[in-house]
């Protein structure tokens, strides 16, 4: 993926006749709005999620009432 960024960086230099430290910057730019994306895209997903662990929770709840049930004579 890096050899990507640095091929295009290389790529606007040349052909385009951008000074490095423009290309360089043109690039951080598209990396920064990909990794935003990405991160906005994940937090999104996580908004969703629900982090109670029912199953946890119902087994428990099993065991105590096993262990109640266990300790009347």
């Amino acid at each position: 993926m890096v050899f990507f960024f640095l091929a295009g960086m290389y790529l606007m230099h040349e052909v385009a006749g951008f000074p490095l430290w423009v290309a360089a910057g043109i690039d951080a730019v598209i990396l920064l709005l990909i990794g935003g994306g990405l991160a906005a895209v994940g937090a999104s997903r996580l908004r969703t999620l629900d982090p109670k662990p029912h199953r946890t929770i119902a087994v428990l709840q099993q065991n105590i009432e096993w262990v109640k049930g266990q300790l009347r004579p």
